[in-house]
């Protein structure tokens, strides 16, 4: 998983540059931003602890935490869509099919995560979901040139 979050980090800072044309900024738009940004953080601890031993390994560590990451991973792909449409209805119309049923994927695929114990469905989620943003990022640069 740490390879799907590297490549969110950096596609999510890469959209963040568009908050530019947002024009009524308010407080509380700032704090949802703010939001987004722990959210992305939480996820970064989650996989990169200070201190794991306890358990026998990163794997042990990440399957005891696996229903947290899933969930907060849910909740983040919630929020990028809300993210999305603060941005305006040109730009969320502007994104196509690809993303509105790429983000209602993640967050089905995170909560069925979230619920299974099953190590090869996460990393069958995990090996999908990096191909699938790496694919993603990879037709939005071009287009956006």
């Amino acid at each position: 998983m740490g390879t799907l979050d590297v490549h969110y980090l950096l596609h999510f800072w890469w959209w963040e540059f568009r908050l530019v044309e947002i024009e009524d900024w308010t407080a509380l738009k700032y704090l949802f931003i703010i939001l987004y940004t722990l959210l992305l953080y939480a996820l970064t601890n989650l996989l990169f602890p200070d201190d794991i031993d306890d358990y026998s390994g990163y794997r042990e560590y990440f399957i005891s935490r696996h229903r947290w990451f899933f969930s907060i991973l849910a909740v983040m792909f919630a929020v990028d869509l809300l993210d999305t449409v603060l941005k305006g209805r040109v730009y969320f119309a502007s994104l196509g099919l690809t993303y509105k049923l790429g983000i209602a994927g993640y967050i089905l695929c995170s909560v069925i995560a979230a619920i299974t114990s099953n190590e090869r469905l996460l990393g069958g989620f995990a090996l999908v979901a990096t191909i699938y943003q790496v694919a993603y990022m990879l037709t939005i640069f071009y287009r956006v040139r």
